[in-house]
């Protein structure tokens, strides 16, 4: 479950809430099969 808290990369310290805002994504993973897959998408943060 996504949280809105930071994982302590470059742009929040670590534990920090994220700001309001939207967020892309892209998931690139190799399933049991072998096989890749890539999906995309976005959130929107309000607090």
């Amino acid at each position: 479950m996504f949280r809105g808290i930071s994982n302590g990369r470059v742009t929040v310290d670590v534990d920090k809430k994220l700001p309001q805002g939207t967020y892309y994504y892209v998931l690139e993973y190799t399933d049991a099969s072998n096989q890749t897959h890539s999906e995309a998408g976005w959130l929107y943060i309000k607090r």
